[in-house]
């Protein structure tokens, strides 16, 4: 979707009602360095899906229905310092799930769903 412009370094998807992402939806966005996807109605993330985001800075996936997130989720995002996942329902969590990313500043709370 994004693949023609890989210069991008902003990307605002919050308040579209967006259930989905292809796993391929962010391929070759190197460059990109904060990704919005708040306020929409995602309920699952591809295990690859921030795959080619290696420059990703901020990550905002609040206030969506996330029930699950994979144990390498973030593997990739190693120059990651914010990420937000409140307002969402996640039961559990792998223990090791931020391991890597070692730049991490700021986490807005997870809460986990009952």
């Amino acid at each position: 979707m994004f693949q023609s412009n890989k210069k991008i370094k902003f990307l605002h998807i919050d308040n579209n009602q967006l259930i989905s992402l292809d796993e391929h939806v962010f391929k070759n966005l190197k460059s990109l360095e904060h990704l919005f996807l708040d306020n929409n109605k995602i309920e699952f993330l591809e295990p690859e899906l921030f795959k080619d985001l290696i420059n990703l800075i901020i990550l905002e996936l609040g206030a969506n229905n996330i029930k699950y997130l994979h144990p390498n989720q973030f593997d990739h995002l190693e120059k990651l310092e914010v990420l937000f996942l409140y307002e969402n329902q996640i039961k559990d969590l792998d223990p090791g799930i931020f391991s890597k990313l070692s730049l991490l500043k700021y986490l807005r709370h997870v809460e986990y769903g009952s």
